[in-house]
Order: C-alpha cells, then sequence, then structure tokens
C-alpha cells in the first residue's frame, strides 16, 4: 500500500508480531538483567570506599560482606545489594532516627513518639549511602536511554 508522499506501508499479522516479541524475550531478560548488575556494581563502587574497615570484631570487615544477588522472574528482574546487619544500620540509621516510607513506617514513629522511644538516644543517623548512589546511576540511564537520542534509529 503506498500513501500519497510515496511511503510504503506494510502490514503485518498480529502472529508475525507475537512470535517476534517471542523471539526477543529472552535478549530482553538478559539485558535487563546486565543493566542491573551493573548498576549495582556502580551503587557498590561508589558506597565501599566510603565505608569504613572497622574492628572486624564480629569476625568479618563491613567492606568483605558487600554483595550482590539479581533475580528474575517472569519479565521482572530484581536486583539487591546485600551486606552484613551493620551495612544496614549505616544505611538507615538505629534506632529513632530513619522514619523509613510508608503508611506502616508512620505508624511505627506514631508509637515511638508516644512511648518516648524516639527521644532515648536517638541511635545512628541514617546514611542513605547506597540510596543516593542507587539515585545517580538511575539518573544517568535515564539520561542515557530516555532523553538522549544516540541509540534510536
Amino acid at each position: 500500500m503506498t500513501l500519497s508522499t510515496g511511503t510504503t506501508v506494510r502490514w503485518i499479522g498480529k502472529r508475525e508480531i507475537d512470535a517476534k516479541l517471542l523471539a526477543a524475550a529472552p535478549r530482553i531478560l538478559e539485558q535487563n538483567r546486565a543493566m542491573v548488575t551493573e548498576m549495582l556494581e556502580m551503587v557498590k563502587v561508589e558506597i565501599l570506599p566510603g565505608t569504613p574497615e572497622g574492628p572486624g570484631h564480629f569476625g568479618y570487615h563491613l567492606r568483605d560482606t558487600y554483595r550482590i544477588e539479581v533475580s528474575s522472574q517472569g519479565v521482572k528482574t530484581t536486583g539487591k545489594l546485600k551486606a552484613a546487619v551493620q551495612g544496614y544500620w549505616r544505611e538507615f540509621g538505629t534506632q529513632g532516627r530513619f522514619k523509613g516510607r510508608g503508611r506502616a513506617a508512620g505508624r511505627l514513629q506514631a508509637v515511638r513518639i508516644m512511648t518516648g522511644a524516639v527521644l532515648a538516644g536517638g541511635g545512628e543517623k541514617a546514611g542513605l549511602f547506597a540510596t543516593k548512589a542507587l539515585s545517580q546511576a538511575r539518573r544517568l540511564i535515564r539520561f542515557y536511554y530516555g532523553k538522549a537520542q544516540w541509540w534510536r534509529p
């Protein structure tokens, strides 16, 4: 079919499109896994130098416990940067200082305020080091694949 501007339009059936998408699914999943892994590697490289080596009185140093886990279920790819519990404390703080996200965290903070637990020492301040590094990695990916046109035909 030719339009008035001389452009040719090719009709493709639904079966052909479904077959192409089905054939491309493993490649897309592999690229998503690679991107999530690389993004978490960027975060790991950013937070390792800032992590104190520490006394190692738990039998290990926090720097040595960071590891990346990437999993896929269906078409969804999920990645986690895991560490020992000290890494969680360093990221989100201890006791009443980190208020968390969501409705349940708000209720928990209200209970802490009513019981006076917020005023009891305060604990370690939340650093959010990995969270900030991840937002920078996401910003970089969003720039290159969202607004930039270099990868489009």
